[in-house]
């Protein structure tokens, strides 16, 4: 053989190699359509063929007007990236596949994609806002369901849609937009402090479904970055562990979040805070919540705004995950016309001693197992239960009114049990409201431990219909303690009086005395705030 053949069958077989390789490497396929058009007419796209299963499909004609692409057969790629224009996919009820996905990809860009009417698996991560200086939002609106999802098979591990990866990603539902994210967690600048990213859901009928959300990045102390909104009647349902380091807003009548597993609220620098406000809606519905820990949290129910909290394995834990925690607490508030309800009859709430909850005119419930109150529960409002008694078990602190204010704190079916002094502010009253009793006794301290009121008064009332027998027809004993001290009995006990069963003494309130001598029997040493009855009426009386 010749050596010109020779060299000529070399390059033939070269040229064969090099044209088979490159059909194993991806190619970038633009769209060039300048309006709407299907995806698969090859046309529309630089190549003259639709992408493969190898190809890359990029949407960054910098158009300046929205357009839609079609899909009329099931499509898989590579991946697919949003970079400059405004796209909206059709899916005609298909499922497409890709590899990776992302919306604002390279520094500069700011894409948008609307989803509509169908499944979109997507192996690795789907990314809003992918690297810094990009910016990425996805809308699912009305036209259709949505899910994105992994394809069978594929691990949830690290398999998550970001938004804000470490640009500016925004996820939207709104105008009846339903979208679901199974098995592939949602993420909102979770990943990088460089990350800014916010997800809305607004309007009746919008609907997000999110699996394991995770709100913020637990390391960076910087300002809020992340924001989970949800707006004027829009519902979110979680799934999976729900980690909330920066903040949520529950706005608006029959706007819902709903929570099916464990939640863990606190963050760094000013910590997580959550906003429930205006006749928004809360719900819990798993075993353990956690507001605070080594890192702050807070939980604001206002406005109107309510929280059910179901606890129904380990409880409501505010403040930290232990008794020994010593981080920078957790701090509830619930204001005017709100609830927070603690709905489990077998699970404790507990408030640590880093710890606060203040009503400002709201109220809250739990059920049969006692408030363990190792922190502070302060302000004007109520705290009531969904069982027949509260008790509370306290080394914590009762502050009515909150500091040197006005106010009163109602506690509904009183039976407090403290082991530590009970305390209060100047002007604050704490008004103890119960049902029918066969005894009178309140408060009882553990042995050697006394109650302090620090001028705060006190008042006490009848739920209605009901009737309350003390022990004896003599006098009737409402604080028992080794020493009581600094109160102010409040003069308005004309409704809790005038309900004594019948077959008792009708007492009239006035003059209050401290048991001289000990109490006795199983409450020997003890010291009684006792009201007697040969009192005269009208006398308000200050103790020491």
């Amino acid at each position: 053989m010749s050596t010109l053949k020779r060299g000529s069958i070399f390059l033939l077989g070269m040229a064969i190699w090099f044209s088979g390789a490159g059909a194993c490497f991806a190619a970038d396929d633009y769209w060039t359509n300048a309006v709407d058009g299907d995806f698969s007419v090859g046309a529309n796209w630089t190549d003259g063929t639709a992408p493969g299963s190898a190809d890359i499909a990029y949407f960054n004609k910098n158009a300046g007007s929205p357009y839609t692409v079609t899909f009329d057969v099931a499509i898989t790629n590579s991946a697919f990236r949003v970079r400059t224009d405004r796209v909206a996919f059709n899916l005609n009820g298909l499922t497409n596949t890709a590899l990776s996905a992302s919306i604002g990809t390279s520094s500069g860009d700011n894409g948008w994609l609307w989803l509509s009417n169908g499944t979109v698996h997507v192996t690795n991560i789907f990314n809003l806002g992918e690297v810094s200086g990009a910016t990425g939002t996805l809308v699912v609106a009305a036209g259709g369901p949505v899910t994105i999802r992994p394809p069978a098979g594929i691990s949830e591990w690290r398999n998550y849609v970001h938004v804000g990866r470490a640009g500016y990603g925004r996820l939207i539902v709104t105008n009846g937009g339903y979208l679901t994210i199974a098995n592939k967690s949602l993420y909102i600048a979770s990943d990088t402090a460089d990350g800014e990213g916010h997800v809305i859901v607004s309007g009746a009928g919008s609907v997000l479904q999110a699996y394991s959300p995770c709100v913020g990045y637990n390391a960076s102390e910087a300002a809020k970055t992340s924001t989970l909104e949800v707006l004027n009647g829009g519902v979110v349902g979680c799934s999976g562990n729900f980690n909330v380091y920066d903040q949520i807003i529950v706005d608006g009548p029959n706007s819902v979040l709903t929570s099916s597993s464990r939640c863990f609220l606190y963050g760094p620098g000013a910590g997580a805070d959550v906003r429930v406000r205006n006749g928004g809606r809360f719900i819990f519905l798993s075993d353990q919540f956690f507001l605070g820990g080594d890192k702050k949290g807070s939980f604001a129910v206002t406005d109107g705004g309510s929280a059910y909290l179901s606890c129904n394995g380990d409880g409501l834990w505010i403040g930290g995950f232990s008794t020994s925690q010593s981080g920078q607490g957790g701090f509830m508030t619930i204001g005017t016309n709100s609830v927070v309800t603690h709905g489990s009859a077998a699970s404790t709430v507990r408030i640590w001693t880093n710890s606060t909850v203040t009503l400002n005119d709201g109220t809250l419930q739990f059920g049969a197992t006692p408030i363990d109150l190792r922190g502070t529960v302060t302000g004007s409002g109520t705290i009531g239960s969904t069982s027949t008694v509260v008790s509370i078990n306290s080394t914590g602190l009762l502050v009515p009114g909150g500091t040197n204010s006005a106010g009163t704190l109602i506690v509904t079916n009183a039976n407090l049990v403290f082991t530590n002094s009970l305390a209060g502010t100047t002007n604050g009253t704490l008004f103890l409201e119960f049902s029918e009793s066969v005894h009178d006794m309140v408060i009882l301290p553990n042995i050697n431990r006394s109650i302090n009121l620090a001028n705060a008064k006190l008042s006490y009332s009848l739920i209605s219909g009901s009737s309350f027998r003390p022990r004896t027809p003599v006098f009737m004993d409402f604080l028992i303690a080794t020493n009581i001290t600094g109160a102010v009995f409040s003069d308005n006990m004309t409704s809790l009086l005038n309900a004594v069963t019948p077959s008792f003494v009708q007492y009239t309130y006035g003059i209050v005395t401290v048991g001289a001598s000990d109490y006795g029997g199983l409450y020997s040493g003890y010291k009684a705030l006792r009201l007697t009855a040969s009192m005269s009426a009208g006398t308000v009386v200050s103790f020491h």
